[in-house]
């Protein structure tokens, strides 16, 4: 049987950074069972991307989050420039 972190791992291998957005379900669902999730936590998925494609953090965290901007214009009010 396949575990839940091979399957994770196979996923993010074959989906193109290009398709991806990142989300931390905050305040639920943390890193770590009982304890409060904050969106500053976003990095822990940028920083799991860029090691399983081996590609650049940076380049994880602009791609994606331009294909955030792409999805909900809206949130560049909130981006700092």
């Amino acid at each position: 049987m396949i575990s839940t972190f091979h399957k994770k791992q196979k996923l993010v291998k074959q989906v193109p950074l290009e398709s991806m957005c990142l989300e931390t379900d905050a305040p639920a669902l943390g890193p770590e069972k009982q304890v409060r999730n904050v969106p500053r936590n976003i990095s822990i998925s940028a920083e799991y991307i860029a090691k399983i494609k081996g590609i650049p953090l940076e380049k994880v965290i602009e791609v994606t989050t331009q294909n955030a901007l792409h999805l909900f214009p809206k949130l560049k009010t909130f981006i700092k420039a």
